[in-house]
């Protein structure tokens, strides 16, 4: 099959999928007597890449006011879950996911993929074909080596019709209909070759829709805009979200069975994933991506100015990054507030003689992987540091520039003043003051670490600056260092409904709706009077019922 016609077949069943995710919702009256609103919660999905989501009504708390259409975009499994997947069909590890597509990117940058542009190209269609070729011959060498009838020249009676059902479930994440299994035998009974005949039905599901995508249809009526998920749907998103890998046989088993059709049955299964070592895998993952330093190795400096930044170094911090943020996180069970200003403990043995074993850093602002990750290459970087506390910590979105208007630069390094002093200009821009506002301040609590993320007394000469004050949402006050920042941050509840969201759109593969928030912001204040940490709000997150429904649009 050509490129542009498998192409075109593909956009075609996408069609066949299209939907809507959202439903307009009718305006609310006010609530005689109600109390002023606190601060507005700003979604995730509003960001400065993003002007209609900004355009977005707020409304008062749990209060859900007109909303505008949220057409569907397809959710395309991420490189990683592509590969885990194709892994699951061939019964090996095939090692696929640096040669798929890369990801399409949701608003918050999570590494889910939100559109269907990366495979609907030749270069992407062609990545996946060369996939599925791997598959097949993976597939077709287990059947050989165990002598299976499905290669056999004379197939035993039921033969074909077993094997296609076996794979088919693996590959569509549930049983086949009597159509596509129809389709997948005729395909299978025209090839005289029985090898050739299992290649193009192995490739026929690895190249199909419901391989590629999370076909997420639902069955049932709608109740407030949403319907719910079949159980298989359900099994195959509570597995993704958990374990980052399609959902096992026994879990599809217990799916046909009902066992997911209740919030405990969900639970129960949620917290077998949670505990498997997928189940840490994945989690640990999703806090190193939360950071923005699971991929160091891309993070460049100036060789000139700091020689000691080598390949070398920049993986045995990410491997400390791991080791003291996202497995204590998960291992020890601490709640997201204490976690943010514990003491770090003991990192690697091999990067005390260029941090020493300073055991006054606390959470993960001063963690040297994330300070480095969070500075330019030649120097530190207030606004970059900024801008990760006030959007992934605070989920506070930065306004963007003022269209067509130029900022000037900021002054050069002479030498002389500190990078804070010459940040400090974009006070007196008034087309710069309102963004950089939010994340200058904030940033400025961790000048006392250099660009690769070494404690420093001094910037050019002088003593640094770390003092500085607060307004964002509920966290306000003012603080001399990282260590008082944390404190005030850990103590608001802006920040575990940051945390609810962000696990809530790795969730669902998109950002939570404004009609989202009442439930939002249940689990987050249920998460904060637990103290609880990654498995109570992955457990919560999964028993909610938007977790267990869609959206859908309605007349």
């Amino acid at each position: 099959m050509r490129p542009a016609t498998r192409r075109w077949w593909l956009g075609l069943a996408l069609l066949g999928l299209a939907g809507c995710d959202g439903e307009i919702i009718a305006e609310t009256a006010a609530v005689p007597g109600a109390s002023a609103p606190p601060a507005p919660l700003p979604f995730v999905g509003a960001t400065a890449a993003d002007p209609q989501a900004q355009a977005l009504p707020v409304a008062p708390p749990c209060v859900v006011r007109r909303a505008p259409d949220q057409w569907a975009t397809f959710r395309q499994l991420t490189r990683r879950e592509l590969s885990a997947t194709a892994d699951a069909v061939a019964g090996t590890s095939l090692q696929l996911e640096a040669q798929l597509p890369q990801d399409g990117q949701t608003r918050l940058e999570t590494g889910v993929a939100s559109n269907i542009g990366t495979l609907m190209s030749d270069q992407g269609l062609a990545s996946l074909t060369a996939a599925a070729r791997k598959v097949s011959a993976a597939v077709l060498a287990d059947l050989s080596a165990r002598g299976h009838c499905a290669v056999k020249s004379r197939a035993t009676p039921g033969c074909l019709e077993s094997f296609v059902a076996q794979l088919g479930a693996q590959a569509y994440r549930r049983p086949l209909t009597s159509g596509e299994t129809a389709a997948l035998l005729t395909l299978e009974r025209g090839e005289a070759d029985p090898s050739e005949a299992v290649r193009l039905v192995v490739e026929a599901l690895v190249l199909s829709p419901q391989f590629v995508f999370h076909v997420e249809l639902g069955s049932g009526p709608v109740v407030q805009g949403r319907v719910a998920l079949t159980p298989y749907e359900l099994a195959a998103r509570l597995a993704y979200f958990v374990t980052g890998r399609p959902p096992t046989e026994a879990l599809r088993a217990a799916a046909a069975r009902g066992e997911l059709s209740s919030p405990d049955g969900v639970r129960t299964w949620a917290r077998a994933l949670y505990g498997s070592p997928e189940g840490r895998a994945k989690q640990v993952g999703t806090v190193m991506e939360w950071l923005q330093v699971d991929a160091l190795d891309g993070v460049a400096k100036s060789p000139a100015l700091f020689p000691e930044f080598t390949p070398a170094l920049k993986a045995q911090l990410q491997a400390d990054a791991e080791q003291t943020l996202a497995a204590r996180l998960i291992d020890e069970g601490t709640s997201f507030s204490s976690w943010l200003t514990q003491e770090r403990g003991p990192g690697l043995p091999a990067l005390a003689a260029l941090y020493g074993t300073d055991a006054t850093r606390r959470g993960p602002l001063m963690s040297p992987a994330w300070l480095a990750r969070h500075s330019t290459g030649q120097g530190t970087s207030p606004t970059r540091r900024g801008k990760f506390i006030t959007e992934r910590l605070l989920c506070t979105p930065v306004p963007p520039p003022p269209p067509n208007v130029a900022i000037p630069p900021l002054p050069a390094d002479d030498g002389h003043r500190t990078t804070r002093q010459r940040v400090e200009a974009h006070d007196t821009m008034p087309c710069a003051r309102a963004c950089h506002s939010l994340m200058d301040p904030v940033g400025f609590s961790l000048e006392g670490f250099d660009p690769i993320g070494r404690r420093r007394a001094l910037d050019n000469g002088q003593p640094v600056d770390t003092t500085g004050a607060v307004k964002i949402r509920d966290v306000v006050g003012q603080f001399q260092g990282p260590d008082e920042l944390a404190t005030l941050i850990a103590g608001s509840s802006a920040f575990e409904e940051c945390v609810t969201q962000q696990w809530l759109e790795r969730a669902q593969g998109v950002p939570p709706r404004l009609e989202d928030r009442c439930e939002v912001e249940r689990i987050a204040a249920d998460l904060r009077a637990s103290a609880g940490g990654v498995q109570s709000l992955v457990e919560a997150i999964v028993t909610a019922p938007l977790f267990r429904a869609k959206g859908v649009c309605t007349p």
